[in-house]
C-alpha cells in the first residue's frame, strides 16, 4: 500500500446550509453552529468524482489506496486555497474513507465533498483552529522547550490532524497543567515519551 503523506507535518452546519444537499452521499449528523468533539463527524460524503480526474492525478495513484489521490488534493490544493479554515486530514485503515479536520465552512466543505473521487467517503469535522495557528502554536512550544527541563523533559513535539499540538513528555502529569498555563487549554495534549540517550561506548 501507497505511503500516505504524514499529517503531523501535517465545523457543524447541516448540508442544506452548506449547500451540500445537492451532492451525492452528503448527510447532516449533528445540525447546528455548535462544535462537536473532534472524534464525531458534523457531516460526511461520498465522493462521485471519477478515479483519475483531479489535476495531476490519474487512476494508477489510486490503485490498493483509493482515498490516496482525494487525500493529497486536499492536503495541498484545498489546503492552499481555504488556509483560513483547514485543519488537517487523516486517513485510517479503511483505505476509502478520510477524516477532514476545519473550521466550519460552507465553502470549505462543497470543495472537499466535490473533489472526492468514486467511493471515497469523507467525513467532516469541526474544529476551531486552522492549521497555520496550530504550526505556530507547535513552534512556539518549540522554542520555549528548554525551559522545563528541571520538571519534565519534552521528547516531541508536533501539529496534528485534529487540532492539537502533541507533546511527547517524560511526566505527562506534571506537564500537563504547566503548558496550560503558558500556551492555553484547548489545543495542548500530552502523551508520555521518554528521549532517546546518546550512549557513549
Amino acid at each position: 500500500m501507497r505511503h500516505r503523506p504524514n499529517s503531523r507535518r501535517t465545523l457543524a452546519l447541516s448540508c442544506a446550509a452548506l449547500a451540500l444537499a445537492a451532492l451525492p452521499g452528503c448527510r447532516t449528523q449533528n445540525a447546528g453552529v455548535e462544535f462537536a468533539p473532534a472524534t464525531e463527524p458534523s457531516e460526511q460524503c461520498v465522493g462521485s468524482r471519477p478515479a483519475g480526474s483531479l489535476p495531476g492525478r490519474d487512476a494508477a495513484d489510486a490503485e490498493g489506496d483509493p482515498a490516496f489521490p482525494t487525500y493529497v488534493h486536499i492536503d495541498t490544493t484545498l489546503r492552499e486555497r481555504h488556509s483560513d479554515v483547514y485543519t488537517g486530514v487523516e486517513a485510517g485503515d479503511d483505505v476509502t474513507v478520510l477524516d477532514v479536520y476545519r473550521i466550519p465552512s460552507a465553502a470549505f466543505d462543497k470543495d472537499v465533498c466535490g473533489s472526492a473521487e468514486k467511493g471515497v467517503t469523507v467525513r467532516l469535522h469541526n474544529t476551531d483552529i486552522n492549521r497555520e495557528r496550530l504550526e505556530a502554536l507547535a513552534e512556539r512550544v518549540t522554542d520555549e522547550s528548554d525551559r522545563w527541563e528541571s520538571t519534565f523533559r519534552i521528547a516531541s513535539i508536533g501539529a496534528d490532524a485534529k487540532g492539537y499540538v502533541l507533546v511527547g513528555v517524560d511526566e505527562p502529569h506534571l506537564a500537563l497543567p504547566v503548558l496550560e498555563r503558558e500556551f492555553g487549554a484547548g489545543h495542548i495534549r500530552v502523551e508520555r515519551e521518554e528521549r532517546a540517550s546518546l550512549l557513549t561506548g
